[in-house]
């Protein structure tokens, strides 16, 4: 329910440093919270989606460039007011706000629940498309528990959404998770 080491390397240090680059090109200082700077510029590109390239383009002229499969992650991300239900031997299942679909999601380097504090919870995080996977960013913010009445609800959604096909286990692989897609709840397929 991990991604490989090597994969959650590079995308960290790739997504790291375009997260910095936005806050350099919107001018936010940035902090000694490094999670909270990238909550930050997170936030802002969930407004701002234009701003993922802008930073690629100034860290490749700076010599800095991203790897392309990491460009490309980070391109697909969607910023959501995820619940985190439960997780499974192989990956945790994230349903989205609108609890129109529902995804296998794996952790970066740590499982979810070391990052939410345990299972059924709802918070805002980032997922992007790696590796032929959904990957959480790992940048969780407003973890809140959900109690047994939600619980139950988003258990029922739950299957609901596998009966309808909505239960995404990995991204089709010429498909991803544009922004226009991201705002409608939506995966383009």
């Amino acid at each position: 329910m991990l991604l490989d080491p090597e994969s959650a390397k590079s995308f960290i240090a790739g997504y790291g440093a375009v997260l910095l680059e936005i806050l350099r090109n919107i001018k936010v200082r940035t902090t000694s919270n490094l999670i909270g700077d990238f909550a930050k510029a997170r936030g802002h590109l969930k407004h701002h989606p234009a701003a993922i390239d802008d930073a690629l383009h100034t860290l490749h002229d700076r010599c800095h460039p991203i790897e392309p499969r990491v460009g490309a992650a980070i391109r697909s991300i969607r910023v959501d007011q995820w619940v985190y239900l439960r997780s499974t031997t192989r990956y945790a299942v994230f349903i989205d706000s609108a609890a129109d679909n529902a995804y296998a999601v794996l952790g970066l380097t740590d499982p979810i629940d070391a990052n939410t504090g345990g299972q059924s919870v709802t918070f805002e995080a980032g997922i992007v498309e790696l590796d032929g996977a959904y990957v959480c960013d790992g940048v969780v913010k407003g973890p809140v528990f959900l109690g047994s009445g939600l619980r139950r609800q988003f258990n029922a959604s739950l299957a609901e959404l596998r009966r309808s096909g909505r239960f995404h286990k990995a991204p089709r692989p010429a498909a991803t998770m544009t922004r226009a897609a991201a705002g409608a709840h939506a995966v383009k397929r």
